[in-house]
């Protein structure tokens, strides 16, 4: 069980700062990660004074999408959705404020500033109309975004979102905000770590490469991003706990994808309240997918994600 696995690890660590061992893994400096995991050429743009990396592909298209990863993620988490759509479609990712290559924000760590933060971004890039996709806490600013802005969002695409109140916290964020264990993993991330993340969102762990798992690991050592991200969980904690409320402002055409097998975010309830909230939205479901199914089965999600764009009917087949 990976749950087992992740509490030996956490034994280990605990045990380590009672005898005193030394625990401190070195950051990476950002130069290093630019080499390892920026876009070719880097793209970086200045939003309120935010250095924010993002990729764009397909600019010559008139319909734009905008990506949001979840916690603990990057913009990585779009690269095959990316090389999939960009042959219709404007694609934009961008690692938001306190991940991947963007590091620590220069406001406080809650919805409303990442509300004013993706505006700002769109704003800054021309962007007065789009498809607006999130993932997981991605797809929590998402839509609350689109209630904000609704005439900023074409259509709303929502994958494995959070937005109902969780009965289970997912491990990662109970161990950053956790009074000792966060404190130590501020200063000693061990690199299974990483693995313990990806086999609990995949539901194949066959689907997890190496590559993939030292991005997600060394992505998280950029100076400020481990602390970041526990600032992140500890000022939204609550919201994982709460109802949400305006949905029924959410009128545009929406469409909800979920991997069955997510274990942070169950399809039973969730999926099923938001089916009851958005009764105009179109749903796919992924059997053999986990949190991520947009990384974890990237083409027949983008699949299904043109089909909903240009008004097909949705038809899941394997890859």
């Amino acid at each position: 069980m990976v749950t087992n696995i992740a509490k030996a690890i956490l034994s280990v660590l605990l045990a380590a700062v009672v005898s005193g061992c030394a625990l401190g893994i070195s950051e990476i400096p950002v130069a290093e990660l630019e080499k390892r995991y920026a876009s070719n050429p880097p793209l970086y743009i200045d939003v309120d004074g935010l250095q924010v990396h993002y990729r764009e592909e397909g600019k010559d298209n008139d319909h734009t999408l905008v990506m949001l990863h979840g916690i603990l993620a990057s913009l990585h988490n779009w690269e095959v959705w990316s090389r999939e759509l960009a042959g219709r479609y404007r694609v934009i990712s961008l690692d938001l404020p306190g991940h991947g290559l963007t590091g620590p924000a220069n406001f406080e760590y809650n919805t409303e500033n990442y509300i004013q933060f993706i505006n700002s971004f769109a704003s800054r890039l021309g962007l007065e109309k789009f498809t607006l996709v999130g993932n997981s806490l991605g797809g929590y600013f998402a839509w609350n975004y689109a209630i904000r802005y609704p005439q900023q969002v074409e259509k709303l695409v929502l994958i494995d979102t959070a937005g109902f109140p969780l009965k289970k916290i997912p491990f990662p964020v109970r161990a950053f905000t956790a009074p000792l264990l966060g404190e130590i993993s501020m200063h000693f991330t061990p690199r299974i770590a990483s693995s313990i993340l990806l086999r609990e969102v995949y539901a194949e762990p066959s689907r997890i490469s190496e590559a993939m798992t030292e991005r997600y690991y060394e992505l998280q050592l950029r100076p400020g991003n481990r602390r970041a991200s526990q600032t992140l969980f500890k000022r939204n904690l609550e919201i994982l706990r709460q109802e949400p409320s305006g949905l029924e402002q959410l009128t545009m055409p929406t469409l909800l994808m979920w991997g069955e097998q997510d274990h942070w975010i169950p399809a039973d309830p969730h999926l099923k309240r938001w089916q009851q909230a958005l009764p105009h939205a179109k749903v796919v479901i992924y059997p053999d997918a986990g949190h991520m199914p947009m990384e974890e089965i990237p083409v027949r999600s983008a699949r299904n994600l043109h089909q909903f764009l240009s008004g097909a009917e949705i038809t899941d087949t394997s890859e």
